[in-house]
Protein backbone atom coordinates (compact mmCIF):
# COMPACT_ATOMS: atom_id res chain seq x y z
CA UNK A 1 0.00 0.00 0.00
CA UNK A 2 1.53 3.12 1.10
CA UNK A 3 4.93 3.91 1.15
CA UNK A 4 7.20 3.92 4.38
CA UNK A 5 7.68 7.27 6.44
CA UNK A 6 11.09 7.75 5.13
CA UNK A 7 10.70 6.59 1.57
CA UNK A 8 11.09 2.77 1.87
CA UNK A 9 10.22 1.48 -1.56
CA UNK A 10 11.32 4.34 -3.40
CA UNK A 11 14.46 4.51 -5.61
CA UNK A 12 17.39 5.16 -3.41
CA UNK A 13 17.95 8.97 -3.79
CA UNK A 14 14.09 9.23 -2.87
CA UNK A 15 14.56 7.15 -0.18
CA UNK A 16 17.45 9.09 0.97
CA UNK A 17 15.66 12.54 0.76
CA UNK A 18 13.06 11.41 2.14
CA UNK A 19 15.73 10.03 5.53
CA UNK A 20 16.96 13.37 5.41
CA UNK A 21 13.80 14.96 5.94
CA UNK A 22 12.80 12.23 9.02
CA UNK A 23 16.05 13.07 10.12
CA UNK A 24 15.76 16.88 10.30
CA UNK A 25 12.87 16.42 11.88
CA UNK A 26 13.87 13.79 14.45
CA UNK A 27 17.50 14.79 14.80
CA UNK A 28 17.81 12.66 18.20
CA UNK A 29 16.45 9.26 16.56
CA UNK A 30 19.43 7.15 15.96
CA UNK A 31 17.65 4.58 14.04
CA UNK A 32 16.75 7.04 11.49
CA UNK A 33 20.28 8.12 11.12
CA UNK A 34 21.76 4.50 11.37
CA UNK A 35 18.99 4.42 8.53
CA UNK A 36 20.46 7.50 6.90
CA UNK A 37 24.04 6.65 6.89
CA UNK A 38 23.19 3.01 5.48
CA UNK A 39 21.15 4.14 2.66
CA UNK A 40 23.78 6.61 1.93
CA UNK A 41 26.45 3.41 2.00
CA UNK A 42 24.45 1.51 -0.24
CA UNK A 43 23.62 4.24 -3.11
CA UNK A 44 27.79 5.10 -2.84
CA UNK A 45 28.65 1.42 -2.84
CA UNK A 46 26.32 1.00 -6.33
CA UNK A 47 27.43 3.73 -7.76
CA UNK A 48 31.23 2.72 -7.64
CA UNK A 49 29.97 -0.57 -8.47
CA UNK A 50 28.43 0.50 -11.64
CA UNK A 51 31.49 2.19 -12.74
CA UNK A 52 33.88 0.12 -12.11
CA UNK A 53 32.32 -2.77 -14.32
CA UNK A 54 32.38 -0.38 -16.94
CA UNK A 55 35.88 -0.04 -16.36
CA UNK A 56 36.57 -3.99 -15.82
CA UNK A 57 34.57 -4.51 -18.75
CA UNK A 58 36.52 -1.96 -21.11
CA UNK A 59 40.05 -3.30 -19.84
CA UNK A 60 38.38 -6.55 -20.62
CA UNK A 61 37.67 -6.18 -23.94
CA UNK A 62 39.59 -3.58 -25.48
CA UNK A 63 43.06 -4.14 -23.42
CA UNK A 64 44.61 -6.38 -25.92
CA UNK A 65 47.86 -5.58 -27.31
CA UNK A 66 48.01 -3.02 -24.43
CA UNK A 67 47.56 -5.20 -21.35
CA UNK A 68 48.70 -8.54 -20.75
CA UNK A 69 46.21 -11.52 -21.36
CA UNK A 70 46.09 -12.45 -17.63
CA UNK A 71 45.13 -9.22 -16.90
CA UNK A 72 42.39 -9.01 -19.06
CA UNK A 73 40.99 -11.94 -17.87
CA UNK A 74 41.13 -10.54 -14.09
CA UNK A 75 39.11 -7.65 -15.07
CA UNK A 76 36.81 -9.61 -17.09
CA UNK A 77 36.53 -11.66 -13.94
CA UNK A 78 36.44 -9.29 -11.59
CA UNK A 79 33.68 -6.99 -14.15
CA UNK A 80 31.25 -10.83 -13.82
CA UNK A 81 31.62 -10.63 -10.06
CA UNK A 82 30.91 -7.63 -9.83
CA UNK A 83 27.51 -8.03 -12.03
CA UNK A 84 26.52 -11.66 -10.24
CA UNK A 85 26.82 -9.83 -7.29
CA UNK A 86 24.57 -6.94 -8.23
CA UNK A 87 22.10 -9.00 -9.75
CA UNK A 88 22.17 -11.17 -6.65
CA UNK A 89 21.95 -8.33 -4.60
CA UNK A 90 24.20 -9.40 -2.00
CA UNK A 91 26.39 -6.17 -0.81
CA UNK A 92 28.86 -8.06 1.44
CA UNK A 93 29.98 -9.58 -2.00
CA UNK A 94 29.17 -7.00 -4.29
CA UNK A 95 31.48 -4.55 -1.80
CA UNK A 96 33.84 -7.41 -1.97
CA UNK A 97 33.71 -7.31 -5.87
CA UNK A 98 34.03 -3.75 -6.11
CA UNK A 99 36.97 -3.34 -4.45
CA UNK A 100 38.82 -6.04 -6.07
CA UNK A 101 37.53 -4.48 -9.58
CA UNK A 102 38.86 -1.22 -8.38
CA UNK A 103 42.14 -2.46 -7.05
CA UNK A 104 42.70 -4.51 -10.52
CA UNK A 105 41.78 -0.97 -12.38
CA UNK A 106 44.38 1.32 -10.48
CA UNK A 107 46.82 -1.15 -10.82
CA UNK A 108 46.76 -0.24 -14.57
CA UNK A 109 49.15 2.34 -16.83
CA UNK A 110 47.24 5.76 -16.14
CA UNK A 111 47.84 6.24 -20.17
CA UNK A 112 46.25 2.77 -21.27
CA UNK A 113 43.02 3.38 -19.02
CA UNK A 114 42.86 7.08 -20.41
CA UNK A 115 43.09 5.27 -24.12
CA UNK A 116 40.36 2.81 -22.46
CA UNK A 117 37.81 5.17 -21.67
CA UNK A 118 38.45 7.68 -24.34
CA UNK A 119 37.71 5.32 -26.76
CA UNK A 120 34.78 3.91 -25.54
CA UNK A 121 32.86 6.84 -25.91
CA UNK A 122 34.05 7.50 -29.97
CA UNK A 123 33.17 3.55 -30.96
CA UNK A 124 29.67 4.54 -30.07
CA UNK A 125 29.50 8.08 -31.98
CA UNK A 126 29.31 9.94 -28.77
CA UNK A 127 31.96 12.49 -29.67
CA UNK A 128 31.60 15.37 -32.37
CA UNK A 129 32.63 13.63 -35.58
CA UNK A 130 36.36 15.16 -35.96
CA UNK A 131 37.17 14.74 -32.54
CA UNK A 132 35.88 10.99 -33.06
CA UNK A 133 37.56 10.18 -35.90
CA UNK A 134 40.51 12.01 -34.56
CA UNK A 135 40.45 9.46 -31.34
CA UNK A 136 39.62 6.19 -33.92
CA UNK A 137 42.78 7.09 -35.98
CA UNK A 138 45.02 7.55 -32.90
CA UNK A 139 43.32 3.83 -31.81
CA UNK A 140 44.42 2.81 -35.30
CA UNK A 141 47.86 3.48 -35.03
CA UNK A 142 48.37 2.77 -31.17
CA UNK A 143 46.98 -0.61 -32.48
CA UNK A 144 49.22 -1.05 -35.45
CA UNK A 145 52.01 -0.03 -32.95
CA UNK A 146 51.43 -3.14 -30.66
CA UNK A 147 51.00 -5.10 -33.67
CA UNK A 148 54.74 -4.43 -34.29
CA UNK A 149 56.20 -4.17 -30.94
CA UNK A 150 57.19 -0.94 -31.34
CA UNK A 151 57.00 0.41 -27.83
CA UNK A 152 57.83 4.24 -28.89
CA UNK A 153 55.22 4.71 -30.82
CA UNK A 154 52.55 3.20 -28.57
CA UNK A 155 54.01 6.31 -25.96
CA UNK A 156 53.38 8.67 -28.64
CA UNK A 157 49.56 7.28 -29.10
CA UNK A 158 48.95 6.80 -25.56
CA UNK A 159 50.33 10.61 -25.00
CA UNK A 160 48.15 11.96 -28.38
CA UNK A 161 45.12 10.10 -26.81
CA UNK A 162 45.08 11.41 -23.53
CA UNK A 163 45.24 14.68 -25.38
CA UNK A 164 42.32 13.35 -27.21
CA UNK A 165 40.88 12.97 -23.76
CA UNK A 166 41.27 16.25 -22.45
CA UNK A 167 39.73 17.65 -25.37
CA UNK A 168 36.39 15.60 -25.34
CA UNK A 169 36.42 15.68 -21.19
CA UNK A 170 34.39 18.90 -21.64
CA UNK A 171 31.88 16.50 -24.10
CA UNK A 172 31.14 14.36 -20.90
CA UNK A 173 30.43 15.45 -17.29
CA UNK A 174 30.58 12.20 -16.25
CA UNK A 175 33.66 10.82 -17.97
CA UNK A 176 36.57 10.33 -15.78
CA UNK A 177 39.70 10.41 -17.74
CA UNK A 178 42.36 9.17 -14.92
CA UNK A 179 45.26 11.81 -14.61
CA UNK A 180 48.32 11.30 -16.65
CA UNK A 181 50.24 13.97 -15.34
CA UNK A 182 52.64 12.38 -12.79
CA UNK A 183 52.79 8.60 -14.72
CA UNK A 184 55.58 7.40 -16.61
CA UNK A 185 54.71 5.68 -19.48
CA UNK A 186 56.17 1.67 -19.95
CA UNK A 187 59.19 2.19 -21.90
CA UNK A 188 60.46 4.64 -19.71
CA UNK A 189 60.01 2.22 -15.97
Amino acid sequence: MGRGRAGLGYRPVTRIEGLELAHALLPQDASVATELDSARDALDLCRRARSVYVQARLGSRNGRGLLPAPVQEELRAAAEAVMDARRAMRSVALRSATERAEDLWKRLEPEVCTGLVTVAPAEQDSYPTTLRQEILTTHDALWEAVARGDQAAQDTQLVRLGHLAEQGRSQFADVRVPSTAASVLPSRR
